[in-house]
């Protein structure tokens, strides 16, 4: 399937809509792993608690 509203595109916000070919390397659910400890600390203060509501994994 396309890829479309990526937050990546460096296209205009009507463009970032359209479907575009997604990349081989494309995996948003691991996205997160890229990120610095800070971020990831960041990450988890402003959205832990929700994410264990909704029965994810911090």
């Amino acid at each position: 399937m396309p890829v479309r509203g990526s937050s990546r595109s460096s296209a205009s916000n009507e463009a970032r809509w359209q479907p575009q070919a997604k990349p081989s390397n494309f995996n948003p659910v691991k996205r997160w792993a890229a990120w610095s400890d800070a971020q990831k600390a960041r990450f988890d203060k402003l959205a832990g608690r929700a994410l264990d509501l909704a029965g994810y994994e911090r």
